[in-house]
């Protein structure tokens, strides 16, 4: 697939993502010559599909899931190379796990019974003024206010917000909102900005779209083949000769007229638009030549890298299922777990837990330690969980694993954050408004400068779009 032959062409992209992949594509359907360039040795970005060794069966240690209704750009693709998706699974109970180590259980999208008055007050007026401020932000300005009207809640962290509604740790609301935070961000409700996750949850349509498993949830849809086939399929629809992957950018000289892309190879690529879709964060890597504006020194220097690993446990059977479970767990615990999700597909025999170990959980499960700790730090933490939700007895099934795969994404080279690069506190306003805005050349791409669904695989899609029309309509083609 890496086939790069030109040298000078209308359009450098930098990234094989698929924001850089839809980028690609917008550019080659409107005529004009491209590059697409790839540090890694493969296309996805963050998405990492994995072939299992036990079975013919195929599972992801990147992003999984999509929504057929909320996000329309990744479903088309998905329905465009004639992928099929499988609904996820909703039949059972789910467990919350506390800080204090009690475990309650409730349907999927449910409240347990458990939960008292006062504290499903407290959450559901975070939830619903969180949601109203949102509407707030123009999420095409970043940083900016629909009519110019700022929002009522300052641009704290919702950890502090948490603390002034009164949220006890040990309780359903603190292991919620805990959980589904660093679930999201791979970041702790206190290193966010408040502003930060207002935006987002105006792209992403609320708690329950972001948080949910149903139709309208982001965790609705999976692809059984991978979520690698679009990308490859994406890679595929390029005409040959453009692609050059495992060669990463080190240094972009802009001059009046154009601008030449150089690679670690040593290879020089003179393009008229450059289209950057790599994570603020990483800019940090490449030498610009003349230097990057303040605003987007200091965004790339500020902006927080997501701690997440993700890990997958395969079994020969459910057996969450069997004992009336959906394979949900939320903790808020001290292990390493954060949420789990089952994946399984019973055509092929795959029986799967994918779980989550971000912000605080990522901390304290990865530090000083190895492999085979690890592994055994998560398969504790989950029999445990297991456990203390439907009997100690029954927990030792945990451990009848087959494979055990994990993905460390903040150590990835080239990536270095997951699920999404975030702002903190009080930064939002200073900071957001530099993500989308084009410095000479080079215009700039990726999932966190998306205007719908930021740190999704939507969000980068439609982050794709938009930077290739920037440059499609400055150099005057349709």
């Amino acid at each position: 697939m890496s086939n790069l032959t030109a040298t000078s062409v209308d359009v450098a992209v930098i990234g094989a993502g698929f924001a850089g992949l839809q980028a690609a594509l917008d550019v080659q359907k409107a005529g004009l010559s491209y590059a697409l360039i790839e540090a890694n040795d493969r296309v996805g970005g963050k998405t990492l599909t994995t072939d299992l060794g036990s079975i013919d069966g195929v599972v992801e240690l990147g992003p999984t899931w999509i929504n057929n209704v909320t996000q329309p750009r990744i479903t088309s693709l998905v329905e465009g190379y004639n992928l099929t998706t499988a609904v996820q699974y909703l039949e059972g109970l789910g467990v919350f796990f506390s800080s204090n180590g009690t475990a309650i259980a409730a349907p999927a999208g449910s409240i347990p019974e458990s939960a008292t008055e006062e504290e499903l007050a407290k959450l559901e007026a975070i939830l619903t003024l969180t949601e109203l401020e949102g509407q707030k932000f123009d999420t095409e300005r970043p940083g900016q206010w629909v009519n110019g009207s700022a929002p009522l809640l300052p641009d704290t962290s919702l950890g502090k917000f948490m603390e002034e509604k009164g949220i006890e740790q040990g309780s359903f609301a603190y292991t919620f909102l805990t959980a589904s935070h660093r679930t999201i961000f791979g970041l702790d409700p206190s290193e966010v900005g408040m502003h930060y996750l207002l935006d987002l949850l105006k792209q992403c349509h609320g708690w329950q779209s972001l948080t949910g498993d149903h139709a309208e949830g982001a965790q609705y849809l999976w692809v059984p083949e991978g979520i690698r086939a679009v990308a490859e399929h994406m890679a595929n629809d390029l005409r040959h000769g453009t692609v050059s992957l495992g060669d990463p950018v080190t240094h972009i000289f802009q001059a009046n007229s154009s601008t030449t892309v150089r690679t670690k190879s040593g290879r020089n690529i003179t393009a008229k638009k450059v289209i950057l879709t790599a994570a603020s964060h990483t800019y940090t890597h490449i030498n610009f030549t003349p230097a990057l504006p303040r605003s987007k020194r200091e965004l790339a220097i500020n902006t927080l890298r997501g701690r997440t690993i993700k890990t997958l446990i395969t079994y020969r059977s459910p057996w969450w299922r069997e004992l009336g479970l959906l394979g949900k767990f939320t903790s808020a615990g001290k292990g390493p777990i954060t949420t789990t999700w089952e994946l399984s597909y019973n055509n092929t025999g795959l029986y799967a837990l994918a779980i989550f170990s971000a912000g605080a959980d990522y901390d304290t499960f990865v530090n000083g330690t190895t492999a085979l700790e690890r592994q055994a730090a998560m398969l504790d933490d989950l029999a445990g969980i297991f456990g203390t939700a439907v009997g100690q007895s029954k927990k030792d099934v945990v451990y009848n694993v087959v494979e055990y795969l994990e993905r460390d994404w903040y150590e990835e080279p080239y990536i270095e954050s997951s699920p999404i690069a975030s702002i903190g506190p009080g930064d939002f306003a200073r900071l957001a408004p530099a993500l989308r805005d084009v410095v000479g050349h080079v215009h700039f791409s990726g999932t966190e400068t998306a205007s719908v669904w930021k740190g999704y695989l939507e969000g980068a899609v439609d982050s794709g779009n938009r930077a290739a029309k920037e440059v499609i309509e400055l150099l005057g083609r349709n």
